[in-house]
């Protein structure tokens, strides 16, 4: 009898985020699931059970298949490696568990993406209407959550995510946390994924972050543009000062300090035109992987206004555009597209 093939992040991973608790990720999951009634217990509760149980007898309908591309193992590769996918190791008894087609883990998450402050040093226009600086009485409290359920996973936890709400390197709250991730009250922390707008990251930030930042070993930076006068438009950030502290992460990468080092870009008709000089600055940099992504509707922009942006739908007047550059970089190994692949444009 052939093996199913399973995700490992609804069972080694957690998602702390303003809008829910949930394990694997709340982008990548359907509206179906978000329907289904929380529960107290976010890791063991209704929701989190019912995916499991679809998982575990092959049936991804409440996954969104078309946003995720996480590979799926068979139980016999994540007993061989429970670590094959890095953001969502699997313990022993989970994976055990699993063999079991038991939905319920005994364990905790192993791993635990933190993306739950809404600060920044960016007022991007997709993502917000202005600048965020300060947290209301009712985040605080999901911060407080967050604290408490990190400080509950001390002995499991073995990766931490920040962030991609706000700026993991701006915000207090995710700085005093960082700050506080030593070996002593972390004992199998293994890693620090750090994903980041890039403009604070820098040799200064990762000193005064200590500890935390000695276990920062892969990056992710989110760009968007391919030159200073489109990261203006889309960003409003200082270009200049984010190609220093690209060189910087860069030269991480090259002496071994990090384990990976990407860029992404999340398509859009403001900036795709650029496409072409983001993945030259990639190649440059010796990056790991250059990410393209689709442009989601964050709530922020009018539907008229996302629809004249949302250049990843079919229907979009210029999209054949931005498939003609997408094609022009498909097979390199380091370019890779979290997009819809039932494009029939985009899959031949």
């Amino acid at each position: 009898m052939k093996e199913i093939r399973v995700c490992p992040y609804p069972f080694g991973r957690a998602h702390l985020g303003q809008r829910a608790f949930i394990p694997c990720c709340p982008d990548w999951l359907t509206p179906e699931y978000h329907r289904i009634p929380p529960s107290p217990d976010s890791w063991n509760g209704t929701a989190a059970l019912e995916l499991r149980r679809r998982i575990l007898s092959g049936d991804y309908s409440l996954c969104n298949r078309q946003l995720c591309q996480a590979p799926l193992l068979t139980l016999s590769e994540l007993e061989a490696s429970p670590r094959a996918q890095p953001e969502a190791p699997v313990s022993r008894r989970n994976l055990e568990a699993m063999k079991a087609g038991l939905p319920r883990m005994p364990d905790g998450p192993p791993a635990i993406s933190v993306s739950v402050d809404p600060r920044c040093n960016l007022a991007c226009p997709s993502c917000r209407k202005g600048p965020i600086r300060r947290v209301t009485t009712e985040q605080q409290a999901i911060l407080d959550r967050v604290a408490s359920l990190l400080e509950s996973s001390r002995e499991s936890l073995q990766t931490v995510r920040l962030a991609g709400y706000g700026e993991a390197l701006f915000s207090p709250f995710l700085r005093q946390l960082l700050k506080g991730l030593s070996r002593e009250r972390y004992p199998n922390l293994d890693f620090v994924f750090l994903l980041t707008n890039g403009l604070l990251m820098n040799e200064m930030s990762f000193e005064d972050l200590k500890p935390g930042s000695d276990h920062i070993r892969r990056i992710a930076v989110s760009i968007d543009a391919g030159n200073a006068e489109i990261y203006r438009k889309v960003r409003g950030g200082d270009w200049n000062v984010l190609m220093k502290n690209l060189e910087w992460a860069s030269g991480l990468r090259k002496s071994g300090r990090l384990d990976d080092f990407s860029i992404s870009f999340v398509a859009r008709e403001t900036n795709f035109s650029t496409i072409p000089e983001f993945v030259s600055l990639g190649r440059s940099l010796g990056v790991d992987r250059i990410l393209f992504s689709q442009f989601q509707d964050w709530g922020v922009m009018s539907r008229a206004e996302y629809e004249r942006e949302a250049i990843h739908l079919p229907g979009h007047p210029k999209h054949r555009e931005l498939l003609a550059l997408y094609r022009q970089f498909r097979e390199e190994p380091t370019v890779s597209f979290s997009i819809s692949l039932a494009d029939p444009e985009m899959a031949r």
